[in-house]
């Protein structure tokens, strides 16, 4: 049998929207706050003690005893404060916490508030009508920038936003301790205003309801208002932890309720939000486009209680490559290899890297130190060969690293355009991979380069470019553009982040103590315009002479913060590019 909690959360996301909360007393007394009822109960025991008397076992009895009747709180505090302020003073410590209150996490939003609040953060509730006076559901909400319209007086039923308009509305049937006008009595509850039955009337027919913490024994008006609803749209979910007393189960079987056991308030709502958060990313993720890939990473990093969600994102999107890619039925590592399969498998290729192309190209943009490590993590996996299992000729064994090569351009130029040097930093300098047939990782720039993933020779003709003497290069520039049009849109400056990101991946290669100053090339190289080789290898000369140790990439972390490795990488690396880049 299906959990009740997970029908309810597929419910609510299948009806955005669709379902209201009733919150009784025992949502808020977890937290320390009192009912109505009770501050009316402790009021009397404090004027007893203070007319010499003692009303802690009945005080109930003692107040009859000595005044006639039952205790009314809206008499007793008209009796003990006279004046609004004064009734104000008297209440407050009730429901406001005292700093000793706050060490001990009394009278503030619990679990169960916060829960529902991200339900409605998210669209999932709109309407939340609670029998409390205190105001931690509001507090909630506040603390996460959703501002509630609240009513609590009929003076308020008159100007409120209709039901269909309502972000969120939060409806305090028996009114706020800040205003004495609270139903408590009896003979107060009986009965609501015709204006708050109209309302009460509305949101029961319109949505399904969700009850916690009520018990409905001393609320005849709202059991009233529950029971007479005709409406049977969506399927009421009423949480008990210990099995429903008789006032409440005629409530709920009268509705054809779905009685979920819970272990409390705080349990409930935290599973119910994360079940329903669960399915919202599920379906978001199933089946990913670019798109709504870019919109989850950027959601994802916009919060760090996202981080797993994240990292999942990453990991599975990676996965799917992976097995995408090596998929030796897919990907023949046996020919033919005419210039036309070359191209298709480019082309195959391209289609398959397009969900983590967007992730990469977000989430290098705006990545945190936090989710770093996410990138060359990837990176690792992909650019990390499996063993063929059997002989691949040398042509089809690089094409294999093309994937990587990609997402390691579009991450690395997008965290370029963005600024973001860090990133970038340590997608250069902290991406590994393992080599096939070796124990060891060596760093990615100095194993992976484009013209290892094709010979020109080769590519050229399968791209359309036979004379191009960076065919993989130039097909790179063209393909992760239309990845990076949010980072840098105009033509010129992705030009120019593209070549300054080609420089860096053949400097760091060739500022490794393991090269013998050999660095890949780039486009720059062999341009005649615009960002060509002497001008882009002066300007970065000029720069890092006039910034030094603040070179942004320096300052970073590149070369270790290095001034002097720099230098002597950059020497070595601009002479073999003057030299050999004609």
């Amino acid at each position: 049998m299906v959990d009740p909690v997970v029908s309810l959360a597929f419910a609510m996301h299948s009806r955005k929207g669709a379902y209201a909360v009733l919150l009784g007393s025992g949502v808020s007394s977890s937290a320390g706050v009192l009912t109505g009822w009770g501050i009316t109960l402790d009021l009397v025991k404090k004027v007893a003690k203070l007319q010499g008397a003692d009303a802690d076992s009945d005080p109930v009895k003692w107040y009859g005893d000595v005044y006639g009747g039952e205790p009314d709180y809206d008499v007793l505090l008209a009796e003990l404060a006279k004046t609004p302020p004064d009734r104000q003073a008297l209440l407050k410590p009730y429901f406001e916490p005292s700093d000793e209150d706050r060490e001990h996490g009394a009278k503030l939003p619990t679990a169960a508030h916060r829960a529902i609040a991200q339900l409605v953060r998210h669209g999932y509730v709109r309407v939340i009508i609670t029998t409390n006076f205190d105001r931690l559901m509001e507090e909630a909400l506040e603390d996460i920038g959703v501002v509630p319209e609240v009513i609590s007086t009929v003076d308020q039923l008159k100007g409120a936003t209709p039901l269909s308009h309502v972000q969120c509305l939060v409806l305090k049937v028996h009114g706020d301790y800040r205003d004495t006008r609270i139903l408590n009595t009896p003979t107060e509850l009986a009965k609501y205003t015709p204006r708050m039955n109209r309302l009460l009337d509305r949101v029961f027919d319109e949505f399904g309801l969700i009850v916690c913490g009520w018990s409905a024994k001393y609320d005849p008006a709202l059991r009233a208002a529950i029971q007479r609803c005709p409406s049977r749209r969506y399927t009421m979910y009423w949480a008990d932890r210990q099995g429903l007393a008789d006032v409440a189960k005629e409530v709920a079987e009268g509705r054809g309720a779905e009685v979920v056991r819970i272990r409390d308030a705080d349990w409930f709502f935290t599973t119910l939000a994360s079940k329903v958060e669960a399915l919202d990313s599920i379906v978001a993720r199933h089946p990913l486009s670019p798109a709504i890939a870019r919109a989850e990473v950027k959601r994802y990093l916009s919060e760090e209680r996202y981080r797993i969600q994240l990292a999942d994102l990453v990991h599975d999107e990676t996965e799917q490559l992976y097995r995408a890619v090596f998929d030796e039925a897919a990907f023949p590592p046996q020919g033919p290899f005419e210039p036309t399969d070359i191209a298709d498998r480019f082309a195959r290729y391209d289609s398959a890297v397009a969900n983590l192309m967007s992730i990469f190209t977000t989430g290098c943009q705006w990545s945190t130190s936090n989710s770093d490590h996410l990138w060359p993590n990837a990176l690792q996996r992909l650019g990390s060969l499996p063993l063929p299992s059997g002989p691949y000729t040398n042509a089809l064994d690089g094409m294999r690293y093309y994937p990587a090569l990609a997402l390691m351009y579009a991450g690395g130029i997008a965290a370029l355009a963005s600024g973001n040097y860090r990133t970038l930093v340590y997608l250069l300098e902290g991406t590994t991979v393992r080599p096939p047939y070796q124990a060891e990782s060596v760093l990615f720039v100095t194993q992976i380069v484009p013209s290892s993933v094709l010979d020109s020779s080769i590519a050229g003709p399968a791209l359309g470019m036979p004379s191009h003497k960076l065919p993989v290069n130039a097909h790179l520039a063209e393909f992760v553009r239309q990845y990076v049009l949010e980072a840098v849109p105009d033509q010129l400056r992705y030009l120019s982040h593209f070549d300054r990101f080609e420089y860096l991946y053949g400097l760091v290669h060739s500022g490794r103590k393991d090269r013998s100053n050999w660095g890949p090339p780039g486009l720059y190289a062999y341009r005649d315009y615009g960002t060509g080789l002497n001008e882009l290898l002066t300007r970065i000369e000029r720069e890092v002479a006039r910034d030094r140790e603040a070179w942004p990439l320096l300052a970073k972390g590149l070369f270790g913060g290095s001034l002097e490795q720099l230098q002597a990488a950059q020497n070595a690396f601009h002479q073999l590019l003057r030299e050999n880049c004609r």
